[in-house]
């Protein structure tokens, strides 16, 4: 795929619908807390979900277990290899540049707040 300044735009303003519904209902439950405990322990692919994750989690989980059609796999590849070739630089420009510029920003910032009640 190429990308324009146009499609860039479109992608900008786009969610993602069913992990938005996923992560309200799992704040509107106050089950984040659990899901955060519980899948710390989570780290193979194919492991078995633990015991105890909220059903919402769970269901989330099982819908997207399988990429969508459209990924384009030798593009994934490139990336892949892309990451192996640079990752030096791009975690040193995360750690250091882009992660703590955008934190001072405050709608960023309440992301990594904890929720208010």
């Amino acid at each position: 795929m190429t990308y324009t300044q146009a499609s860039m735009e479109a992608l900008r303003s786009a969610g993602d619908e069913l992990a938005d519904a996923t992560v309200s209902t799992l704040f509107e439950r106050g089950e984040v807390g659990t899901f955060n405990t519980l899948m710390r322990y989570v780290s193979t692919v194919g492991q078995e979900l633990p015991e105890g994750l909220p059903a919402v989690a769970r269901e989330y989980l099982h819908e997207t277990s399988t990429p969508p059609s459209w990924v384009d796999w030798g593009e994934m590849e490139r990336a892949r290899l892309f990451f192996i070739d640079n990752n030096v630089h791009i975690s040193t420009a995360l750690s250091f540049a882009s992660m703590p510029a955008c934190y001072v920003l405050p709608h960023v910032a309440k992301l990594l707040s904890p929720p208010t009640r």
